[in-house]
């Protein structure tokens, strides 16, 4: 493809340019006629990087920005004279470079949402959910060497999508904690955000379904001995240089997603990899695995447990060393110094001969399976799937094969988040301006108002949640899992815990319905679960249960099909019928008038064209008591009624749009009704 031109940004030129200068600031040299290679690469990947999503993030890696100059390399000249001048609109505007938009299939983010995402990141925390997760880890060190048997520092974070567990990990550096953030995501994921850290996650992830089991174990023992030395050099540096806060100086380059140093980072990450890995003896890569008496899964894990081969004594030698040499951090409390965060985890639990999510605990296990050790450091897995909790020790087996014994504790999954944090205060909001999207999106998961200036159309922001609550963008009412999620978004459904599916429902609700993980039992036997108030959710739900003249019926038939079976409890009096009828009868009455083609809107047929935010939400908007008693009971309702009634509620107006299960009587006691 031709390096082809179009017209440079001249609103954003100067600014991105600085922002390019300042990061490639003492390395590249001033006095440089002539760019060199290396010098090219890192400026290119500097200008995608600050390009505001507008370039092509595969860039970003040096790899990758390398085999670029190399395919073109007239490219080379390009970035020299652009270095010269100090500008790079020519270098930012070329066609080739530019990130393309997400097409039907979801082939890549769209950079102005990626630039919207990243921003995300960088706004001002709201919530107290980083203090808990800080406070979590310090007592899961203090458990860890109180006498408990836990097998490894290693814990997790399980919580669906759009609720923050990404901006937790990074903002654990806030409260002084050393943070590492890796991506694992597939590499086929081209519409999820952050991306994917292809060096560290190749590492971990690629291409498990060609290696033995030994092979992933050298790979796991040469990925932490390599971080081991990779930090100690990055920090030893910090301190020769004379870095007074060596701890913030990393956090503030290694928790910007966007910034060459993490590239950086990585890219030495890889070489001291490769070399690590070279330096394990073959036959602990290749040693054949035992079959017969039970799976491969077993018996590799078996071997793997009876083997401590020298890739293990790398990655302890390495872990002493760091620990030893940087005496001024791993202080001996119980306070957590340094978190390697692996977000989206969950292709760890990729299907393949062996199970990778065991064996590279086991490798966090021997590294780390001292009681003793205060140096706080921990390996945190955050994934939308409850697969993620269930990295068990593996499990001893007896002389008779036919008797196991349990392994060592893990620690139960972090998933206090908080809710509401882009929440107005409610005396702030008229009764009147309940409904509007603006204001309805702040009351939920933290990635409705982090999408909000990222669509052009309304439309366009309502299916990114369609397709989130459904799981797949192919809507489909008949789809058991489907059906649950609209229904129990809004009618609280109670699953029966003894039910043979409901822990593959509840699974399944967190990981792709966007259903929130509230706690999970010490033997993660099961997650506790459930929809908080989250409105903006409720209209989506609401949206697809009347979206055609037979989506209802269908659903309903699921709902019906599953109370049948025993796994929908219905109520000890029937409670369920009462909230389907009251909201069904709400979601009719609100319709009435609308036509037929509004089923696709989510909004007032008035405001459907509306491009603001305060355009009022058709299952939020307050509706007249009279009204809709009327049509719930019949027109006569009120000539049936107390004398007066109506006349006391002709001004009255109520407005719900899901169903809450609560626990506790929040009315309070009598004397708080007397006040």
């Amino acid at each position: 493809m031709p390096l082809l031109r179009i017209e440079p940004d001249n609103d954003t030129k100067h600014l991105l340019d600085k922002r390019v200068n300042d990061s490639v600031e003492g390395e590249l040299d001033e006095t440089d006629e002539t760019l060199s290679r290396s010098g090219c690469i890192t400026l290119l990947s500097a200008i995608v990087t600050y390009s505001d999503g507008v370039l092509d993030s595969e860039y970003t890696d040096r790899p990758s920005a390398k085999a670029f100059i190399a395919k073109h390399p007239e490219l080379m000249d390009m970035l020299t004279t652009a270095w010269q001048s100090k500008s790079y609109s020519d270098i930012r505007n070329l066609v080739i470079l530019q990130a393309r938009n997400t097409s039907d299939d979801g082939e890549r983010l769209t950079g102005k949402m990626k630039a919207e995402l990243g921003l995300s990141l960088t706004k001002p925390y709201h919530g107290a959910a980083v203090d808990a997760f800080y406070e979590y880890l310090e007592q899961n060190q203090k458990d860890f060497s109180g006498g408990i048997k836990y097998y490894a520092r290693y814990c997790s974070i399980v919580q669906s999508s759009g609720i923050g567990k990404t901006r937790l990990m990074l903002e654990l550096a806030k409260k002084g904690v050393l943070v590492l953030y890796i991506n694992l995501r597939p590499k086929d994921d081209r519409t999820g955000f952050p991306l994917r850290d292809s060096i560290p996650a190749d590492m971990l992830t690629g291409d498990l379904n060609k290696i033995s089991a030994n092979h992933y174990k050298a790979r796991c023992s040469a990925f932490f001995t390599s971080v081991f030395k990779t930090i100690l050099e990055v920090l030893s540096a910090y301190v020769q240089q004379g870095c007074l806060d060596p701890i913030k100086q990393w956090n503030d380059r290694m928790c910007d997603l966007s910034s060459p140093y993490r590239t950086q980072f990585f890219e030495r990450l890889l070489d001291i990899y490769n070399e690590v890995y070279k330096s394990i003896p073959k036959s602990d890569k290749t040693a054949e695995i035992k079959k017969g008496g039970g799976d491969e899964v077993t018996a590799s894990m078996a071997q793997l447990s009876l083997q401590e081969s020298s890739s293990v004594h790398l990655t302890t030698a390495a872990y002493a060393a760091m620990l030893s040499s940087l005496p001024w951090l791993f202080t001996e409390d119980s306070t957590p110094k340094l978190a390697i965060a692996l977000d989206e985890a969950h292709p760890l639990h990729e299907k393949t001969t062996f199970h990778p999510a065991t064996i590279l605990c086991r490798t966090i296990s021997m590294y780390s399976g001292q009681e003793s050790d205060q140096s706080g450091v921990w390996v945190v897995f955050a994934s939308t799937t409850s697969k993620v909790a269930h990295f068990a020790p593996p499990r001893d087996m007896s002389n008779s094969a036919r008797v196991t014994e349990g392994g060592e504790l893990v620690f139960a999954p972090f998933s206090q988040l908080g809710w509401d944090q882009h929440a107005e205060p409610l005396n702030a909001i008229p009764a009147t301006d309940v409904a509007k999207l603006g204001h309805i999106i702040g009351y939920g998961r933290s990635l409705w108002t982090s999408l909000k200036a990222v669509f052009d159309t309304h439309a366009e922001f309502f299916n990114v949640a369609r397709d989130k609550l459904c799981g797949v963008k192919a809507y489909n009412p008949t789809i058991q899992s489907q059906a649950l999620a609209f229904l129990d978004q809004r009618f609280g459904l109670d699953i029966c815990f003894g039910h043979r599916h409901a822990v593959e429902h509840v699974e399944s609700s967190v990981a792709s319905h966007l259903c929130v993980c509230i706690t999970t039992t010490e033997d993660r036997a099961w997650s506790y679960t459930t929809y908080p108030s989250e409105p903006f959710l409720s209209v989506i739900a609401a949206n697809l249960l009347h979206r055609t003249d037979t989506s209802l019926q269908q659903i309903l038939a699921v709902l019906k099909a599953k109370v049948d079976d025993g796994m929908i409890d219905i109520g000890q009096s029937g409670e369920l019928a009462s909230r389907l009828l009251w909201l069904l009868a709400k979601d009719l009455f609100v319709r009435i008038g609308q036509p037929k083609s509004s089923r696709e809107l989510f909004l007032m047929v008035e405001d459907s064209k509306a491009k603001d935010w305060d355009s009022e939400l058709i299952d939020c908007k307050m509706v007249s008591v009279t009204e809709f008693f009327e049509f719930l009971f019949g027109e006569d309702f009120w000539s049936r009624a107390p004398t007066g009634a109506k006349t006391a509620f002709q001004d009255a107006y109520i407005n719900f749009s899901h169903w809450v299960s609560m626990d506790v009587d929040i009315r309070g006691n009598d004397e708080d009704q007397l006040e």
